[in-house]
């Protein structure tokens, strides 16, 4: 075919003609006509061209480009069907509608949103801008639909966690009653964990459930039941506050009790501050009136920021306190010793508050160098990273300090003014519900050392801790029957080797076939090695495994240099976990157990911010399900 010059065209594939006069030709796809011009000099292709895109075909890799006279092919016109569908709404199963509601709903969770922003006019005018097509889910959605299907999915994903937990698991437990007059019962789990070859220390919450019954033991006792038979796992120790309810809960369900030692510590300032001296009551109230003055007087606190702009960059707020919070009064003490200048200044030269005597602020001074130790304590323990090893080395170090206090060799004017009768009582304080249980002598109910289980278990932490071994223990003597304890915690630690060598050994081989995941192949090498019988017991290469190798390992672990404090200890025991697996076993089991509950407290902070006066008609299930979810989804890296 040859158009009206005498060239070649690759759209005349698709066309006929009865004649090089003829000004229509015939499509050979349609069978319709299409006009090339009214007279012969006037011939183009161009209506051609278009009428071959409608029919979607490519004619750009002809090898003939359109002549000057042939226009070339202009894009095509979407049909009225493909307009309307390009401004319809994305369906509820479209991809991008599926994830952005999935982000939109961990969102809510993780940032403490109320379910109500998907009706706000400046949320809908966002989403809009962002993505036309998006149509926003409806509160209804989220709570019944979308909100328990994630739910549901991070369920799945902690219990495949605790099935494959690699040391023994822990938890920490609390009751807390919201703005709604509703109590919750909370449960967070602690393991170690496999994670890409790797030991990770894992925390994750397990429940936060609403509590019906009275606060009494049995029923305390039952619902911790009824979430070890919901997640299927045992608990070998739960770290408590010292509540005698919770405490015979634990006692009546043989589960091991930790005791919280930041509550412990709380209790021990509180003793003093309250009972030790009455300076100190009296200074500690004076300052607590001197605050109240400033929070009550928009005024005095306008003076005060006033004051400290035209002396520095930053202005600094008085601190209330919250008598039940020790650590909140030392803030609050510290604060005003900060702002002693502008408090005297503002008192004697502009009379609107109320100053300390010389002396009280002396007593103030010292009470912040005092109660100091015990906050940087407090925030020790307190930290996720911590771990039960960390409790008698921090005891010995309190200990220490208030003796450098108590026997200070300063001059008078250096040492520590008036607060002698409060360091001599946090020192006996500490000392008594510290005290290491002795044979025949009963332990104070108090006391964090209530049984001589609890003392061994946190020895044999503190000493499988790399960082730490034997350097809080005094004495041959001790460090003797130190040494002791592990060895027969070892020994009794080969029969539970024994128990789970056969299930570890299996699942190494189920596995073996289908993935060469490092996890498995790690998890099973502190067992398989092993087999037991007696007090000695025989490997399966054929070594013998007695109570002589024991004291051989652990003779070589002390010998070797304690690790850097920011070292991770599990990082350590990974590289030495074949050198010495029953040490592994017990370290990985025991560095597994929190030293506080403040994962609990932590998690009814987050219920108080859920139950806020925006959410504050949230049902006691969809609390739990958001304070699950805000917490969870963060520690996981979750993907659906």
């Amino acid at each position: 075919k040859m158009t009206t010059h005498g060239k070649f065209s690759a759209v005349w594939k698709y066309y006929d003609l009865e004649n090089k006069e003829s000004v229509k030709a015939k499509c050979n796809i349609c069978g319709i006509e299409i006009s090339r011009g009214k007279t012969i000099g006037s011939f183009t292709t161009s209506a051609l061209w278009k009428h071959l895109a409608r029919h979607d075909i490519d004619v750009a890799g002809s090898s003939q480009k359109p002549t000057e006279t042939e226009s070339v092919p202009k894009k095509r016109q979407a049909t009225l069907k493909e307009v309307v569908a390009k401004k319809q709404c994305f369906d509820a199963s479209h991809p991008t509608a599926a994830a952005i509601t999935n982000a939109l709903a961990e969102m809510i969770a993780v940032d403490f949103l109320p379910l109500s922003i998907v009706e706000c006019v400046g949320f809908k005018r966002l989403i809009n801008t962002l993505q036309p097509r998006y149509s926003i889910p409806s509160r209804k959605y989220l709570t019944t639909n979308k909100l328990p299907s994630i739910y549901n999915n991070v369920q799945k994903k902690i219990k495949e966690m605790l099935k494959n937990s690699a040391s023994l698991i822990y938890g920490t437990t609390d009751i807390w009653t919201s703005r709604q007059q509703v109590s919750y019962a909370s449960l967070t789990g602690h393991f170690v964990m496999w994670n890409k070859g790797e030991l990770k220390l894992a925390h994750v919450v397990l429940a936060c459930s609403q509590f019906e019954d009275k606060h009494t033991s049995e029923h305390i006792l039952n619902e911790i039941k009824k979430q070890e038979s919901a997640w299927d796992v045992k608990f070998s120790a739960l770290t408590t506050d010292n509540a005698g309810n919770v405490v015979k809960a634990l006692k009546d369900g043989s589960i091991g009790n930790v005791r919280c030692m930041a509550h412990t510590i709380n209790l021990i300032v509180q003793n003093a501050l309250n009972n030790a001296q009455r300076s100190v009551n009296n200074t500690v109230s004076r300052i607590r009136h001197i605050v109240g003055q400033f929070n009550r007087s928009p005024s005095k606190t306008s003076a005060l920021r006033k004051y400290q702009l035209q002396h520095s960059d930053c202005a600094l707020e008085l601190i209330q306190d919250m008598p039940v919070r020790w650590n909140s009064t030392f803030a609050m003490i510290q604060r005003i010793v900060e702002l002693r200048e502008v408090i005297n200044y503002l008192s004697t030269n502009d009379g609107i508050c109320d100053t300390l005597p010389f002396a009280e602020w002396k007593i103030s001074q010292s009470l912040v160098t005092i109660l100091e130790i015990f906050d940087v304590a407090t925030k020790e323990v307190s930290r996720e990273s911590a771990t039960l090893s960390i409790i008698l080395p921090l005891k010995n170090s309190i200990l220490m300090k208030l003796n450098n206090f108590l026997n200070s060799t300063l001059p008078e004017q250096e040492r520590l003014a008036g607060v002698v009768p409060f360091i001599e009582r946090l020192h006996n304080e500490t000392s008594r519900r510290f005290a290491i249980p002795q044979p025949g002598i009963l332990q104070p109910r108090e006391a964090y050392f209530f049984n001589n289980e609890i003392y061994e278990k946190c020895a044999v932490a503190s000493v499988l801790d790399p960082r730490v071994k034997l350097t809080w223990v005094s004495g041959d003597v001790q460090k003797a029957g130190i040494i002791n304890i592990i060895t027969q915690t070892a020994i009794s630690c080969l029969s539970d080797v024994t128990r789970n060598m056969e299930s570890a050994h299996d699942t190494e081989l189920n596995h073996s076939s289908s993935s060469s995941s490092s996890e498995q192949n790690c998890s099973s090498l502190a067992f398989a090695a092993l087999e037991t019988e007696g007090v000695e017991t025989t490997s399966c290469t054929g070594v013998a495994v007695s109570e002589a190798d024991i004291h051989r390992q652990i003779e070589q672990y002390l010998r070797k240099p304690r690790i850097k404090q920011y070292k991770n200890p599990l990082e350590f025991w990974l590289q030495c976990r074949v050198q010495w697996p029953i040490l592994f076993k017990l370290a990985i089991d025991i560095l597994a157990c929190p030293p506080t509950s403040v994962s609990s407290e932590r998690l009814f902070s987050s219920s108080g911010v859920i139950v806020s006066p925006l959410r504050n008609r949230l049902s006691p299930s969809n609390v739990e399900m958001l304070t699950f979810l805000h917490v969870n989804l963060q520690k996981l890296d979750f993907k659906y």
